[in-house]
């Protein structure tokens, strides 16, 4: 069986890795980092409903924002419910896109930033 890859784990690799160029101005906060986690988790859903195959995360190191793209064939979302009308609540801002590589749609959700100044 084929292990799938969690949008956390891509996202959290990524926060890593920019904390460490931050540092000492910045610091993660947990919290922030804890919700971010239940944003993961709900592209995880949208993604496996659609079959989405990818996820590309970026910082905006200068508003330190947190950009997730994710790639689907079809996203057909019938009811005002549905996990992807809060996730789009809940970002600062949200696009669609056609794929550069093959017949899909791109969906870029942009997240508040998870860094607060270090004391």
């Amino acid at each position: 069986m084929e292990s799938v890859i969690k949008c956390f784990d891509v996202v959290n690799m990524v926060v890593e890795e920019a904390s460490d160029r931050f540092k000492p101005l910045w610091k993660v906060d947990k919290e922030k980092l804890d919700i971010l986690h239940e944003y993961c988790d709900a592209i995880d859903g949208i993604l496996k409903e659609f079959a989405g195959d990818s996820v590309d995360v970026d910082i905006d190191e200068i508003k330190m924002t947190i950009s997730i793209t994710i790639e689907c064939e079809d996203l057909t979302i019938e009811s005002k419910e549905h996990q992807f009308h809060q996730l789009v609540e809940r970002a600062v801002k949200f696009c669609f896109s056609k794929s550069s590589e093959r017949e899909a749609m791109c969906v870029n959700f942009v997240f508040p930033s998870v860094w607060d100044k270090a004391m």
